[in-house]
């Protein structure tokens, strides 16, 4: 813990932090060992934003029933999720997997109002949209680049989204490796 930096400002209120060394996150839920080396964490009146790159080290589980439960744990940190959405998004199968997405002013969204494509897939909306999943608390995507860089295996580009509401909510423990394939698990 003694590698963990600590900024506070007192006349802005927010907190900034950062480490040289990874920190080790163990996992349990879902059975990962996690190796996240934090580049920036900031935090203000409940706006939490974090960036780094992590490791992820799968924890052998020798009980059965354990490892059906983590496998359990991570199909349902899974759907729902930032990660399924933006491979849902980048396969053009929102309505598929469940997702409903509205506009600001709640007008439907569809695959070719949100994505732009440019040799790669980029989101490209107005304001921001709204992201239902299944009865789950709403989301909100709000895009805070020109557009936004995705991946097929859910990666996006980070400075430019702000998330709030369920997915919004979503930290360390709910991450999964860009390897995670529900349907392999």
């Amino acid at each position: 813990l003694n590698e963990v930096q600590l900024k506070y400002s007192k006349d802005k209120s927010t907190l900034n932090t950062f480490t040289k060394k990874p920190i080790v996150i163990n996992n349990t839920y879902l059975g990962y060992k996690i190796d996240y080396y934090l580049d920036y964490f900031y935090y203000r009146n409940d706006t939490v934003f974090f960036q780094g790159a992590f490791y992820f080290k799968t924890k052998k589980v020798n009980d059965i029933e354990k490892l059906k439960a983590i496998k359990a744990h991570r199909k349902e940190v899974y759907y729902g999720s930032k990660m399924h959405f933006i491979r849902s998004l980048y396969n053009n199968e929102l309505k598929k997997e469940g997702y409903r997405v509205l506009g600001y002013n709640r007008y439907k969204y569809n695959y070719d109002s949100i994505m732009t494509h440019k040799n790669s897939h980029y989101i490209n909306i107005k304001n921001h949209i709204k992201i239902n999943f299944r009865g789950r608390e709403e989301s909100n995507l709000y895009q805070l680049t020109d557009s936004i860089y995705i991946a097929k295996n859910g990666y996006n580009h980070p400075y430019g989204i702000f998330w709030t509401g369920y997915m919004g909510s979503q930290r360390l423990s709910n991450l999964l490796p860009f390897e995670y394939n529900p349907d392999r698990d």
